[in-house]
């Protein structure tokens, strides 16, 4: 199973986090409404930003791009957990540089930890 690069910088606060809703709500005609779980386990949300080196994106785009989960520390409980990417991460260039290693990027982050 691939890991979370140790090379990149450690995980920022602040985080959002958001918890997939599990339950699934119906009206009705008259009385309350219904509530039944959908199902058993809710994913959990993880969108951040992290300020990097040419080479740690490098890092982390290798990741992207090699890998379907991997495991990393939970942000919130600090337990071993499988993550997934929930979107592409997008790169924004902070300072350019002829060398990759000298780039500055500002690198939005989507993650999904697997129920």
């Amino acid at each position: 199973m691939a890991v979370w690069p140790a090379s990149l910088p450690p995980l920022p606060a602040p985080m959002d986090v958001a918890v997939q809703d599990a339950f699934l709500r119906s009206d009705m005609d008259t009385g309350p409404g219904k509530v039944r779980r959908r199902f058993t386990a809710s994913a959990v949300f993880y969108t951040f930003t992290l300020r990097m080196e040419g080479s740690q994106y490098a890092d982390l785009m290798t990741l992207y791009n090699t890998t379907v989960d991997f495991d990393m520390n939970d942000p919130v409980s600090g337990n071993l957990e499988q993550f997934q990417f929930n979107a592409p991460p997008d790169a924004r260039i902070i300072t350019g540089a002829p060398a990759n290693a000298d780039r500055i990027l500002d690198v939005s982050i989507q993650l999904k930890k697997i129920p």
